[in-house]
């Protein structure tokens, strides 16, 4: 009896290597879950990147359209939301006399990609 009694004392808790695996299906989880919020984070500084450009890009049309009989610049710099972003803008005529095709072109400063690009047609 007494010998029955320390076997089942024996088997109680967990094992070495039950251990070890609850603690690696709970790192590849973590690991997992670190990966995810990663990703989110990425793609929200993109979307609020995307958003800021578009709304330099309309500013910057707006006031394109109230200074179409003056001398337009291609290359500027505007500060928003104290971020520097660069446009570049392109004039192109159309069939249509009197109308321009108007093309910008929106990122930050010194980055290689375009955040935002808007087109319209603007009537002097």
């Amino acid at each position: 009896m007494c010998l029955k009694t320390d076997l089942t004392l024996r088997q109680s808790g967990f094992t070495l290597i039950e251990v070890m695996v609850a603690v690696l299906i709970v790192a590849v989880a973590l690991a997992a879950l670190s990966q995810t919020l990663g990703v989110m984070t990425q793609q929200q500084t993109s979307l609020a990147e995307r958003t800021y450009g578009n709304w330099v890009a309309q500013n910057r049309l707006i006031e394109l359209q109230f200074s179409l009989g003056d001398e337009v610049e291609n290359q500027t710099e505007v500060e928003m939301l104290g971020i520097v972003w660069q446009t570049h803008l392109e004039l192109d005529t159309t069939a249509i006399p009197g109308m321009m095709r108007a093309s910008l072109d929106v990122k930050l400063k010194d980055s290689a990609h375009s955040s935002a690009r808007l087109v319209t047609v603007v009537g002097e």
